[in-house]
């Protein structure tokens, strides 16, 4: 799903980068290095640091900016890592209004960082704002790239803070080069039905980075024998069910301890992430405290420390439950990639857009609703052999499901062409029904 934009050409300047020590090809390393300023919306959500690296992987200087929620991004802040675009609170978008004015404040200190940068790439709406307005600051003819990783609910409310949001969004929709999308059912089941965008986009999943493939972790080999940890419940263990990422979905939890509770001896619940601002982190440590098959292992890096947590587990939970009609229908999650790279069955919903990745792929299970009691069916009756099977077939498949390949050397030659608003998307996806 593309369309073509033009880039200015400049010197690119001397900046820092997260991930400098991911040294990139020798081939792009050879070519002149472009600038990319990458605005994003959260230090601690590990997808900006990894688009940050994917850039840099591919050849490109990165100035990255960032807000931050926490102490420990702001001591990163402090290191120089990234350029800081001030403390922002999540969820509630008034609150956050006073914190992006005085980040438009500091984008006009750095004028001289940013007027050498040849693509500017925000990811989320209220980021793509700031964008745009660097880029007018510094009087910039740069193409802006607007990257959507989730569609939030206020987006697709029926009141008038919904359509007040959609119009911003087209607003800066009009004015940026290129949409870029990590589900193919964001472009057709919100971009085109809701907000009635005919231009094409770019589909950019969340998949593991190829330099993590290349230089980090070793993905498990179909040739080689596997190393299956995962013994039906009632021969010698429990089946280990990881929950990885952000904690911010209540439901995703209140059926995962359900399940822990009613099979004491026939599940272990693995979950590490770390804690959003609308999940109630003291009733799940409490809840935690009294499930004695159940362990939190707090905050992981990643991609450091993916081998460690999916190695831990033998099936992941790929399921969010927060907006069942909106985001959650079309988000295709980072545990989808993951689990498939580790060789790891990962749960996914009938009916979305994880179920039917899933279902294309067979990298896992599909569920129904009532998903609790399904779930509970599901388990108890999973027999290693089917487990095996299962897996067996993950490691067949091709690693480019899982992993990126040049996504990024297209994305930016498809902006080199100069034909962003006259070209036809490459292939459209049946929306999720």
């Amino acid at each position: 799903m593309v369309q073509r934009g033009i880039l200015a050409e400049s010197a690119a300047p001397a900046i820092g980068l997260v991930g400098s020590e991911v040294a990139p090809p020798d081939a792009a390393a050879a070519r002149r290095l472009a600038s990319i300023a990458y605005f994003g919306p959260d230090l601690d959500d590990p997808v900006v640091r990894r688009r940050v690296a994917q850039w840099r992987y591919a050849g490109f200087r990165v100035l990255p900016f960032a807000f931050s929620r926490t102490s420990a991004s702001r001591l990163e802040l402090e290191r120089g890592e990234f350029v800081d675009l001030g403390h922002v609170m999540p969820l509630s978008r008034a609150r956050r209004a006073i914190p992006l004015a005085l980040a438009a404040l500091r984008l006009v200190a750095a004028r001289r960082l940013l007027s050498g940068i040849d693509l500017f790439v925000a990811r989320n709406l209220d980021i793509a704002l700031l964008a745009l307005f660097a880029r007018w600051a510094v009087g910039s003819s740069a193409s802006v790239v607007y990257e959507v990783l989730d569609i939030n609910s206020s987006c697709t409310e029926t009141g008038w803070r919904g359509a007040m949001l959609r119009r911003i969004e087209k607003w800066v929709l009009a004015r940026t080069s290129l949409l870029v999308l990590s589900s193919p059912y964001f472009g057709t089941d919100y971009y085109q039905k809701v907000l009635g965008y005919d231009q094409p986009w770019f589909l950019l999943e969340n998949k593991i980075p190829k330099w993590v493939r290349l230089d980090r972790l070793e993905r498990p080999a179909a040739k080689k024998p596997l190393p299956l940890k995962a013994p039906s419940p009632g021969t010698s263990g429990p089946w280990r069910i990881g929950w990885f990422g952000y904690l911010d979905d209540e439901k995703s939890w209140d059926i995962l301890r359900l399940l822990a509770q009613r099979l004491p001896e026939g599940v272990v619940v693995h979950v590490r992430g770390r804690p959003y601002t609308n999940f109630n982190m003291t009733r799940f440590l409490a809840d935690v405290e009294q499930l004695d098959n159940v362990t939190y292992g707090g905050p992981f890096r990643n991609p450091e420390d993916l081998a460690e947590v999916y190695d831990a587990v033998d099936i992941v939970w790929s399921i969010d439950c927060n907006f069942p009609t909106g985001n959650s229908k079309w988000l295709l999650t980072n545990g989808l990639y993951e689990a498939g790279y580790f060789a790891k069955p990962a749960l996914g919903l009938a009916g979305t857009a994880v179920g039917e990745f899933l279902a294309t792929y067979g990298s896992g299970w599909c569920l129904s609703e009532p998903l609790a009691q399904n779930l509970l069916d599901f388990i108890a009756k999973l027999t290693r052999e089917e487990y095996d099977a299962k897996r067996k077939a993950i490691t067949d498949l091709n690693p480019d499901i899982f992993v990126e390949t040049d996504e990024i050397e297209r994305l930016w030659a498809l902006l080199q062409g100069g034909e962003a608003r006259r070209a036809v998307p490459a292939q459209q996806s049946p929306a999720v029904s």
